[in-house]
């Protein structure tokens, strides 16, 4: 049986617009990945649970593309800088002397 979907909003009230996050992609994975692995190590006709889970791994696939591109999205925009990024006046005490830190190195 069908889950029951909400009935339309009264009028004036907006629905909240839906959104796929990379922790809820992420979560919604983990699950799927251990509920296959409860079908894989408990369930005894291994002819039919095996290429229902490849079936369904298979299906997921582009979800998980979805979230490798939402991590690299979110590790990009904090990618460290290089030293080769980092401009002389960051490095420099402007007096052309070098600094106790870079000694240190």
């Amino acid at each position: 049986m069908a889950p029951k979907r909400p009935s339309a909003s009264p009028a004036g009230s907006a629905m909240p617009k839906k959104a796929l996050t990379a922790a809820n992609l992420s979560e919604c994975m983990d699950l799927l990945t251990h509920s296959m692995k409860i079908f894989e190590e408990n369930y005894p006709n291994t002819e039919r649970s095996t290429p229902v889970i490849r079936g369904v791994m298979e299906k997921m696939t582009c979800y998980e593309v979805l979230l490798k591109e939402k991590q690299q999205s979110i590790t990009s925009f904090f990618r460290p800088h290089t030293p080769s990024q980092i401009t002389e006046s960051e490095t420099d005490d402007n007096n052309g002397d070098t600094s106790e830190e870079e000694v240190a190195k």
